[in-house]
C-alpha cells in the first residue's frame, strides 16, 4: 500500500516521504512517488497539500488523500472498465 511506503522512506522535516525530485511549500505528511522513466522525470512540486498521496507515472498522475487510499482499488476497477484507459491498469 502507499501508506506502507512511508514506513520505508525517511521523511523530511515536515513529514513528507518522497521517492522523487520533490519540492514543496507549506506541505506536510505527504507520500510522493515518481515512477516515470528517468528520461521523463521532472520535479514534482506541491503547495499547501497535506496528508496526501501523489504518484506520477509515464502514463498518469494520481492524487489522493491518505484517508481515501483504500478507494484507489475502486479507481483501478473504473480504469479497467473504460476501453480508453484500461491500458493503464
Amino acid at each position: 500500500s502507499w501508506n506502507a511506503l512511508a514506513h520505508h522512506v525517511k521523511p523530511d522535516a515536515e513529514g513528507n516521504c518522497a521517492v522523487a525530485d520533490f519540492l514543496h511549500v507549506d506541505a506536510a505528511r505527504n507520500i510522493v512517488f515518481d515512477a516515470r522513466s528517468k528520461a521523463l522525470r521532472t520535479p514534482i512540486c506541491i503547495v499547501g497539500l497535506r496528508d496526501s498521496i501523489v504518484v506520477q507515472t509515464d502514463d498518469a498522475t494520481l492524487v489522493a488523500h491518505k484517508s481515501e487510499s483504500q478507494k484507489i482499488k475502486e479507481l483501478v476497477k473504473k480504469l479497467a472498465e473504460d476501453a480508453r484507459l484500461k491500458k493503464l491498469v
